[in-house]
């Protein structure tokens, strides 16, 4: 192994999710030219009913600086701004922009002190952004295996934040790929996945979910935004920051 490829595999998922962002941002990964690998999807479907393993996508506190529940409702905020942004994402703008504002927030909030819950809200709004970012590309490169690396992200911080409603679009999102691939029983393995992962209560479009028609991502994407508040009021993200600093 090369020092360069074993530096690669001792990367955290946050590094190498940094890493992909800027490589995408600079227009220097492969990815986008790569074709599907439908093993992936069937690693993420198994994996979305296991329990997380905090190991594999670790906590990272590598700096003292305090990150708080306004923090994460400030990021979310911003990644809404583009959910928002009239006109259509065909031009790449805004996937463009998305990325710059992700690359340059997300590896340094994720590196910041925060407790156990902050950092599950963290990163459930960390893929909550990798999923906006996954139907900008899957709109500008349907087929590529770029939108596909960015689905399973999203996944695996959803499940690290353990945020079921997330990680069931993030599922969604892996069968409207595999639908528009052609990759039939891919697909319709991801939609069953979906509807099991579903309780009463969820947004429709979870619920009502078969894989068989387009999404309409702005509207499920609304949806799933409303269906997931901050887990604390503002009052007790101040006492959170704190007890913290």
């Amino acid at each position: 192994m090369t020092r360069g490829a074993y530096a690669a595999a001792k990367a955290t998922p946050i590094e190498l999710l940094h890493l992909l962002l800027k490589a995408d941002l600079a227009g220097e990964t492969e990815l986008r030219h790569e074709s599907i690998r439908p093993v992936h999807w069937r690693l993420a479907r198994v994996a979305s009913v296991v329990t997380a393993d905090t190991a594999q996508v670790p906590f990272q506190h590598a700096t003292t600086k305090c990150v708080d529940l306004r923090a994460v409702q400030r990021f979310r905020t911003e990644v809404g701004r583009f959910l928002a942004t009239d006109g259509p994402f065909a031009d790449g703008g805004d996937r463009e922009a998305l990325i710059a504002y992700l690359a340059a927030n997300i590896k340094r909030l994720a590196r910041g002190d925060y407790s156990e819950q902050v950092g599950r809200a963290l990163y459930s709004a960390i893929a909550e952004s990798i999923l906006l970012l996954t139907w900008l590309t899957f709109e500008a490169a349907p087929q590529s295996a770029l939108a596909q690396v960015y689905s399973v992200h999203a996944r695996e911080f959803a499940h690290r934040g353990g945020d079921r409603i997330l990680e069931t679009a993030a599922l969604a999102a892996m069968s409207e790929q595999a639908r528009y691939a052609g990759m039939a029983d891919d697909a319709a393995e991801l939609a069953a996945a979906v509807l099991r992962a579903t309780v009463d209560g969820d947004p429709r479009c979870l619920r009502d979910f078969d894989g068989s028609q387009p999404i309409a991502w702005q509207q499920m994407l609304t949806e799933v935004w409303a269906a997931r508040p901050l887990p604390q009021d503002g009052r007790q993200a101040r006492r959170l920051s704190s007890s913290e600093i």
